[in-house]
């Protein structure tokens, strides 16, 4: 195994490549370029491949890009393979239908692509607008006895699809319905639709209706929320640890959009509701506009809502962020696609990382691997 810090075998298969090919010239195929361009890998990047060059760019920051038709000469060469798993098979069937028998899939979930981008930040410092503090790198201080107990709790719901991975839950996690008010049978011990609650909203809300419920209703002094599918890679000691030498917050490790923040999201999403979403903030927080037109520019952010706070810190956020989550509830409306009606919990991933950023000088922010359940 290599030396990095994130580090795995299929990582350590890449670094021996010497001119690196990509398959997919997509968002995660730039974005492999940008972490394997830098320290500390350093590679160079030889050409991106995809299945027809109808529809891509011929060239992309000075490397070309080829259709797997043209490209016998490629035929023998080690092949990265990279994209979203739900494209990844028929990606595979067409390269060896091409008579390409050599590939390394890296897929946009998986353990090893997140410890790529771990790797770009650690290492790159200066490309981070809160300092790159991986967990492993917290400094324990065995004197320290505080008893800390957090509370990490689990979003689920009738709806989720079946795990196939085994995960034997840690002591502090615990499992919260989402979308209780709107569900016809009881899936966990702790519902979101008792106490102070936004239940109903969950189809628009997502996780951020177990997010409100945890903010007006849990007291403990740690806590967090994590998906069914998607967990903190972070044991039981580990974060007591951790979170004995006074961290505010950890998140998990970016992810990246190269094209920035806001552009990324007005060209996934919607771009007026991106303008919304700075006009409420800049009306109702107009401390924030500054550190919003820096955030969005930046090419990556920290994911998917997942977060362990301090309560103090967790109470400031959602005080602060679940007031612009409403005013653009209240303008948007519904929405007819279903994915697209989430977007007050899409809005919120960005927002959660205009928080960090504005309040980076009072903050310790670390960062955790993540896991993906299949």
């Amino acid at each position: 195994m290599s030396d990095y810090l994130y580090s795995s075998e299929l990582i350590d298969k890449i670094c021996s490549i010497e001119n690196i090919i990509i398959y997919g010239a997509g968002i995660m195929g730039k974005a492999l370029k940008m972490c394997l361009e830098a320290a500390p890998y350093n590679k160079k990047i030889e050409c991106f491949l995809v299945k027809d060059i109808i529809g891509n760019p011929k060239i992309i920051d000075g490397i070309p890009v080829k259709s797997i038709s043209d490209c016998n000469y490629y035929k023998e060469r080690e092949i990265i393979v990279a994209l979203n798993e739900k494209n990844m098979s028929s990606a595979i069937l067409d390269l060896e239908s091409a008579g390409f028998a050599r590939y390394i899939e890296l897929g946009a979930n998986s353990e090893d692509w997140s410890y790529i981008k771990g790797e770009y930040f650690y290492t790159n410092p200066d490309k981070c607008y809160v300092p790159y503090i991986p967990i492993e790198c917290v400094e324990n201080n065995n004197n320290l006895t505080r008893n800390i107990k957090p509370i990490v709790y689990v979003a689920k719901s009738i709806f989720d699809k079946k795990i196939s991975s085994f995960c034997s839950n840690n002591s502090f996690e615990k499992y919260i319905q989402v979308g209780a008010a709107l569900a016809d049978k009881v899936i966990a011990d702790v519902c979101d639709d008792y106490g102070d609650n936004i239940s109903t909203e969950n189809r628009i809300y997502c996780e951020l209706t177990a997010l409100y419920w945890i903010w007006k209703n849990e007291q403990a002094e740690y806590v967090g929320l994590e998906h069914y599918r998607r967990r903190f890679d972070i044991s039981e000691n580990m974060l007591i640890d951790v979170l004995e030498q006074d961290v505010d917050v950890i998140v998990t490790i970016p992810v990246i959009n190269t094209d920035g923040i806001g552009e990324s999201y007005s060209r996934v999403h919607s771009r007026s509701d991106w303008e919304m979403l700075k006009n409420s903030v800049s009306k109702q927080y107009p401390e924030y506009i500054n550190s919003f037109n820096y955030v969005e520019k930046q090419n990556y952010f920290f994911p998917y809502n997942m977060c362990i706070m301090k309560k103090t810190v967790l109470n400031r956020y959602c005080e602060w962020l679940f007031p612009i989550l409403k005013e653009l509830r209240d303008l948007i409306g519904d929405k007819e696609d279903v994915y697209q009606n989430r977007y007050t919990g899409f809005m919120a991933e960005r927002l959660l990382n205009i928080f960090l950023y504005h309040n980076r000088k009072k903050l310790k922010i670390v960062v955790s691997k993540k896991k993906f359940l299949n």
